[in-house]
């Protein structure tokens, strides 16, 4: 039997070589999940879309409990001033600070932030839709250059044991794994806090960030150190699993090189669950922005948080939650529809479920 004429099932098409015909896909395409599992759940977006809507609602109800009931306020810490008397800090509290109904004051703030007004930080005295366009651009090249240097060496770190196991390098395949599994999870068992010290410890003076300016390289290998564990583990483990597929084999035996078997046929086959890892990686960043620029002095929304909290600057704080929720939301967005376009169970799942739609109209 010819092993250039079986079908290569997966979903990657290899690119036709000289002589040799190419690997296409399959008549019927193997799915990813076996045929006794239940199929995929089918995509609504209508659905989707008015699950976005209520968990913005409920955070920008969220952000507003927050300001209102939590205690204390932007001039409580002026009450420890004895020249300031109870007087004048009643007087402020009355200018400044609303007097109407929770009812009132919850449908004043919903409307003001559907027209891009956040409210007004007293501690900054600028509005605070302001102060986090200025300091969005600082976090998002962070988060960028950060999850972008994780990203790559996460793959190049998972490709190479791979590629030597393709060479029948079986001996240092198995040596380095191992030495790239401890070191990874002597990453995973530091916080971001000493990973931060150290930074500012080993780092010489000109990489690190001042006021206002310098350099991004140092914070982000820091972030990219917090998270490539977790890609080196998601992707050695599912290039494991899809190696021992039979499409890879039949590759192997048409006489597929180890570059094209690992980079055109099996990192595409998990692109589809590496794509909800990066969506992930992408919500936890914004969080851990909060512990990494306040330690290494970068200007951006995490130490914004930071200093809010401080002063009880209750505006800047619902607008930063209300922020970090749009942006998990906008990133499992991405993710969902990417996965779906990579992924052919899902995307058949979705192609079936418009044709009934429209044969139930046209009925």
């Amino acid at each position: 039997m010819d092993v250039n004429n079986l079908p290569l099932r997966g979903r990657c098409q290899g690119k036709p070589q000289k002589d040799r015909q190419p690997l296409r896909y399959a008549e019927q395409r193997t799915p990813m999940i076996s045929e006794a599992q239940p199929r995929p759940p089918r995509h609504r977006p209508h659905r989707r879309a008015g699950i976005a809507v209520l968990t913005v609602a409920a955070t920008m109800v969220l952000c507003f409990a927050l300001g209102q009931f939590t205690p204390g306020d932007a001039f409580s810490a002026l009450e420890l001033d004895p020249a300031i008397p109870p007087a004048a800090l009643a007087h402020l509290r009355q200018l400044y600070l609303p007097q109407h109904s929770l009812g009132e004051r919850l449908g004043a703030w919903v409307v003001q932030a559907a027209h891009g007004d956040l409210g007004y930080s007293l501690q900054f005295h600028r509005p605070v839709a302001a102060l986090v366009r200025e300091r969005a651009p600082a976090s998002l090249e962070l988060m960028v250059l950060g999850l972008g240097l994780a990203w790559v060496a996460g793959l190049l770190l998972a490709l190479i044991p791979a590629w030597m196991g393709e060479n029948a390098r079986r001996r240092a395949q198995r040596g380095l794994e191992v030495t790239l599994h401890a070191g990874a999870a002597l990453l995973t068992a530091l916080p971001l806090g000493v990973l931060a010290v150290g930074a500012l410890v080993l780092a010489p003076p000109e990489w690190l960030p001042m006021a206002g300016s310098g350099s991004p390289w140092l914070p982000a290998a820091v972030l990219a150190l917090a998270f490539l564990p977790t890609v080196y583990f998601q992707t050695a483990h599912a290039l494991a699993a899809v190696l021992d597929r039979p499409f890879i084999w039949q590759g192997r035996a048409a006489g597929f090189g180890p570059a094209r078997v690992l980079l055109v046929h099996a990192l595409p086959n998990i692109s589809d669950i590496l794509v909800p890892v990066a969506a992930l990686t992408v919500s936890q960043a914004m969080v851990e922005l909060v512990i990494l620029e306040p330690l290494l002095g970068w200007p951006g929304l995490g130490q914004l948080s930071i200093q809010a909290a401080q002063n009880k600057d209750m505006p800047v704080l619902s607008a930063l939650v209300l922020f970090s929720s749009l942006v998990v939301i906008a990133s499992n967005w991405i993710s969902e529809a990417v996965q779906t376009r990579l992924n052919p169970v899902l995307r058949d799942a979705r192609w079936r479920e418009s044709a009934k739609r429209r044969a139930a109209v046209e009925a």
